[in-house]
């Protein structure tokens, strides 16, 4: 599963990259490159903090949906930062950052109903 994770999220960082480096040329694949860098520090603190919960108690498990929050407020605060720097990197470093951290994510949310799944013994999935 893990490599299916990484698989994924490799394809969406490329497709973002490609959209955007069609839309924008050089500038948009700058952008892309940049939006990924940050979605790739998003989702690294992400697993640390998943992996942080699953040793501890509940309580864990709320700073992780918090870290979530913070995160997100994380994409936009870099993304208005880069926007007062350069405009025009902006556009596509948001759409990646938020297309490969959305992306992890949901992929995260995956793996934990499948683990829940094999632990209730509904079967291997």
């Amino acid at each position: 599963m893990k490599l299916a994770k990484l698989v994924v999220f490799v394809l969406v960082a490329a497709a973002a990259v490609t959209i955007s480096g069609s839309w924008l040329g050089e500038t948009g694949i700058r952008g892309s490159l940049i939006g990924l860098s940050i979605a790739v520090v998003l989702s690294i603190a992400s697993f640390v903090m998943v992996k942080q919960a699953q040793r501890n108690n509940a309580r864990a498990h709320l700073f992780v949906m918090g870290g979530v929050v913070v995160s997100i407020a994380v994409i936009m605060l870099s993304l208005i930062g880069l926007s007062n720097v350069a405009a025009d990197l902006g556009q596509p470093a948001g759409l990646t950052a938020l297309a490969c951290y959305l992306t992890y994510r949901a992929l995260e949310v995956f793996e934990v109903n499948r683990v829940q799944k094999v632990k209730h013994g509904e079967g291997n999935v």
